[in-house]
């Protein structure tokens, strides 16, 4: 704890020195604005103003990403993304859209799913009912900006997870070419292609009142052949918005999300298959002769396909003293049909809402902002297990039938003590109710038992924050909140549990995730907006975590299961920031065309630690799976990007950039296996010139062999060296593209 000791005196004495130096100049007792997180790039032309409002009344740290991020890069997946937002990680698993997401440390053990992050699509959650999400589905080409919130300071977003909230913001029809067309290509058969149109109408009548409109409309298709052996993608999707706003006050959005995502999968290799051959697939898990499974990734066709079908419609009362009334209801259909090492089908058809609204006012003669919501969820997930025969779809194991009832309301204030410093109390009620019914068929094919169950998981979950402003462009803030997330359906009903027991029903006992987060930042700008900065400290107290761990079975093989951990502790620090170097190197500085040369980066310290052992029962007795002081693997604990961008006024930049994992990190919760460091130097550069724009980028060009993503959990200790965990990245690559609009 004494880095983050050190780290809070480091904020409290910096917010110190820039109040001073501010108060000096300003001398002013205004209501300021202030930047509310690093704006990575150009100022946000699209960016709403009530969205940077919304992001600077929030006493955690936030991200805020704009589209011009995603056009200037591959736009592929989230690791274009998300490559300079601290404390969050984003590895492909593949090359493709699939990957691991990770916040703060809350969902390492999500090898083959996510979970632990709330996905938003304008808003509106985008996961199922019981909190599985997936982001194959995600065309980042029509989205116009990205909004990250950090731990449980998300949960007025609809966050019902401890690592916080991803919201994707998808393009209206404000500020779009009536055509546009874009083409990318690159190394390993990557292609990408979109055409979109996007139009505001004029200004009309509706009902004698005046109104205009908007649509959006984007269709893409991309698709890779994959470095590695059995890592072929296509998908193809669309993106629909349309917009009505009538007498300023009332708004009205449809958004429908089309999508159909096919991914092979290669699996996982030893450290010692990807330095020898990278390229091969491997498989899924170290089985070991179960006759149900299959086992090899080519030969059995590891698969995911993703089909999905969204309708939103969200309406918007903007009414007088701040008041903003929003409900915005959703369906979404989703089919998940996946082939490991048994052939899975899952489909999840979710209804729901999202019922927000805000006021502000007085209260004890101080400025206030109140806000309530609530966000009730029906899911149903029918879920058929088959055998996997050679890559076919054998004899029917299982079947399951899974439902999902969530409520989730929430009640935040802001008061206003004194024009600097605003206090921020609220709290969330989660109630989450599961029913299932599970059909075991033995032999297969031939139904031998049924066993049903219900779980009830509800939680209070209160928080307090103050931000204060001690300059016009710096902000101090901080927060103590406490976080709930009750585990998925999937991780709910699983074979066996942790102590090799068959469950008496249909769930086996796994309980919800807890914590308690403490959280403290300083963030602003400085010389006139030339210096920009946010930097973190916090500190998850985390209970039940939930884990991944692996059971040895005689005469079965390997069968993995998830578990609770008793107590851990996630400590990070996250720091970023961006500076103009220099204008006018050789070009004229002393008018609006001239060249410029900037620098950002992000560093991401973290300190993720068991602090119980936790044992299991493996090959029939018990053993410890991990121990008190261990690492909790899966995640760098350094992680440093960074870039120098050069402009130019003719429309021309360049920008190398180079991420870096300085010390070897843990892949397995005995802290026997390492993932290696790692060095990649990327660089990116493109040209816009009226209608046109260009971008290039070449990806690891020194050419490392490396692993971006593990499959972190609990290994056997006595199969660890052995064990197949490293999943390796792209090696030297390149990519280019075009971009033309027509008005």
């Amino acid at each position: 704890m004494r880095v983050v000791f050190l780290a809070v005196m480091g904020l409290l004495i910096l917010s110190g020195l820039t109040g001073g130096t501010a108060l000096a100049e300003e001398n002013s007792d205004d209501i300021w604005e202030v930047p509310p997180v690093i704006v990575r790039g150009k100022n946000l032309a699209q960016e709403p103003e009530r969205t940077k409002q919304e992001l600077a009344r929030n006493p955690s740290s936030t991200v805020l990403i704009p589209s011009e991020e995603i056009e200037q890069s591959r736009g592929s997946n989230l690791e274009d993304v998300l490559q300079f937002s601290p404390g969050v990680f984003f590895q492909s698993r593949s090359g493709g859209t699939d990957g691991k997401l990770n916040i703060r440390g809350a969902n390492l053990s999500s090898n083959l799913n996510i979970w632990g992050v709330t996905l938003l699509v304008n808003g509106l959650p985008f996961n199922a009912a019981d909190g599985f999400a997936q982001l194959e589905s995600i065309e980042l080409l029509a989205v116009d900006h990205v909004e990250v919130y950090k731990g449980a300071q998300a949960f007025k977003f609809g966050a019902n997870s401890l690592g916080g909230a991803v919201n994707f913001v998808l393009k209206s029809g404000v500020n779009q070419a009536a055509v546009q067309v874009r083409g990318e290509g690159g190394s390993f058969g990557f292609y990408n292609s979109q055409l979109a149109s996007g139009q505001t109408s004029q200004p009309f009548t509706l009902f004698g009142e005046p109104a205009k409109s908007d649509y959006y409309a984007s269709l893409s298709s991309s698709g890779q052949d994959g470095y590695r052996s059995n890592s072929q993608q296509q998908s193809v999707r669309f993106n629909g918005s349309v917009g009505l706003t009538v007498d300023t006050r009332h708004q009205f959005r449809l958004t429908i999300v089309s999508a159909h995502v096919n991914s092979a999968l290669p699996g996982p290799l030893t450290l010692q298959q990807m330095e020898s051959n990278p390229k091969q697939a491997g498989a899924q898990l170290d089985v070991g002769g179960n006759p149900l499974v299959c086992e090899q990734a080519a030969p059995c066709r590891y698969t995911n396909d993703t089909r999905l079908n969204r309708i939103g419609l969200a309406y918007q009362y903007l009414g007088s003293a701040g008041r903003v009334l929003t409900v915005a209801p959703f369906y979404q259909y989703w089919k998940w049909s996946s082939r490991f090492t048994q052939v899975l089908d899952y489909t999840s058809g979710d209804t729901g809402a999202e019922i927000r609204y805000t006021q502000s006012g007085t209260l004890f003669g101080l400025a206030h902002r109140v806000s309530v919501g609530t966000s009730p969820w029906y899911g149903q997930n029918p879920f058929d297990l088959y055998k996997n025969d050679v890559g076919n779809r054998g004899a029917l194991l299982q079947k399951r039938y899974m439902s999902t009832v969530n409520l989730g309301t929430y009640l935040e204030d802001e008061i206003e003590l004194c024009p600097r410093l605003t206090l921020i109390l609220g709290g969330r009620l989660d109630y989450s109710a599961r029913g299932a019914r599970v059909t075991d068929l033995s032999p297969p094919g031939t139904s031998i038992s049924e066993r049903t169950g219900e779980r009830v998981f509800s939680a209070l979950s209160p928080k307090a924050g103050f931000l204060y402003q001690p300059s016009p462009t710096a902000q101090l803030y901080g927060n103590v909140s406490r976080g709930y997330e009750a585990p998925i359906n999937i991780q709910l009903m699983q074979p066996l549990n942790a102590q090799s027991q068959l469950p008496t029903g249909a769930f086996i006992d796994v309980d919800a995730q807890r914590a308690w987060q403490f959280e403290l930042g300083h963030r602003g700008t400085a010389r006139g907006g030339d210096f920009a900065w946010d930097i973190t400290a916090s500190d998850l107290e985390v209970r039940k975590e939930i884990l991944v761990t692996a059971l040895t079975v005689p005469g079965v093989g390997e069968v993995a299961t998830y578990r609770n951990a008793q107590a851990s502790r996630h400590t990070g620090i996250e720091a970023g920031g961006s500076m103009i170097l220099a204008r006018g190197l050789f070009t004229d500085g002393k008018n609006a065309s001239h060249d410029q040369l900037t620098a950002r980066t992000a560093y991401t310290w973290r300190r993720y630690r068991f602090l119980d052992d936790i044992y299991k029962v493996s090959k029939g007795v018990s053993v410890l799976d991990t121990r008190d002081g261990n690492a909790i693997p899966g995640i760098p604990r350094h992680w440093l990007t960074g870039e120098i961008r050069y402009a130019h006024p003719a429309g021309w930049w360049v920008a190398p950039n180079l991420e870096w994992s300085p010390a070897g990190y843990y892949a397995d919760f005995d802290n026997r296996v390492k993932n290696p460091p790692f060095l990649i130097v990327n660089v990116k550069s493109g040209y816009t010139s009226g209608k046109w724009s260009l971008f290039f980028e070449g990806r690891n060009l020194t050419d490392q062999n490396y692993a971006g993503s593990v499959f972190a959990g609990g290994a056997n200790s006595a199969n660890a060296a052995t064990s197949r965990l490293f999943l390796p990245s792209w090696p030297i690559s390149f990519f280019g593209g075009a971009t033309c609009q027509f008005s």
